[in-house]
């Protein structure tokens, strides 16, 4: 194991399980963001289930802020309209949408 700094990171979790793959996954999409800002000072997610507006639909909604070097920061969001039956699948969708977007902004 190499001896790095990891960037400190917070999730929130608001009507949504806490499973260890989430937080894996979260990990491994912040390691990848390191390759547009190679000092990240902390990151937050949070992940939210709002509430129900019909029958069926429980979208999810995932913002994340990053804190940079100088007092820099940025934040990105997601929400899915809706989730089907494989809610993990959907949680993970909205999730990677969330970084994508953090990762244009940082490109």
């Amino acid at each position: 194991m190499s001896m790095t700094t990891e960037t400190p990171l917070e999730v929130r979790y608001q009507d949504v399980p806490k499973e260890d793959w989430i937080q894996e996954f979260i990990g491994d999409r912040l390691h990848r963001l390191k390759r547009y800002a190679k000092e990240i000072v902390h990151c937050r997610v949070a992940l939210e289930q709002p509430h129900k507006r019909h029958e069926g639909e429980n979208p999810y909604r995932v913002r994340i802020e990053l804190s940079l070097p100088q007092k820099k920061h940025l934040a990105a969001t997601a929400e899915s309209q809706e989730v089907p039956q494989a809610w993990d699948k959907e949680l993970r969708r909205v999730i990677k949408e969330a970084f994508q977007a953090m990762e244009k902004q940082l490109s």
